[in-house]
């Protein structure tokens, strides 16, 4: 294999384990009896936009050897383009409540507000 594609596989890895410890880890802020995830899984959602972005900028409008690099950088685009749609759901769409006797979790499905 290239160098190209160690570092791909290496990158996604290293972004696999980072999720997984941020999940783990992320701790839960409780105001008034509302549960939602901290800051860290907004900006891992922005960060894997931002990398999305740069790949294609990259694919698009610079003059590399598609040849040789069209696989991984597709590979780094459907990897963090699920990376970034799974942080913006947690991040954005997940909330719950809270009271002395239950814990509630909901999933908001609407995409936009009206």
């Amino acid at each position: 294999m290239d160098s190209c594609t160690i570092g791909g596989i290496i990158g996604g890895i290293v972004s696999i384990i980072l999720c997984g410890y941020v999940s783990l880890r992320t701790s839960h802020k409780s105001i008034d009896g509302q549960l939602k995830f901290g800051l860290i899984i907004s900006c891992l959602f922005w960060v894997c936009l931002l990398i999305v972005g740069a790949c294609f900028f990259g694919l698009l409008f610079t003059d590399i050897n598609l040849e040789r690099n069209l696989y991984p950088i597709v590979g780094l685009i459907a990897g963090f383009g699920l990376g970034a749609i799974y942080s913006y759901g947690e991040a954005f769409k997940v909330h719950g409540k809270f009271d002395e006797k239950s814990i509630q979790f909901s999933y908001s499905l609407v995409w936009f507000k009206r």
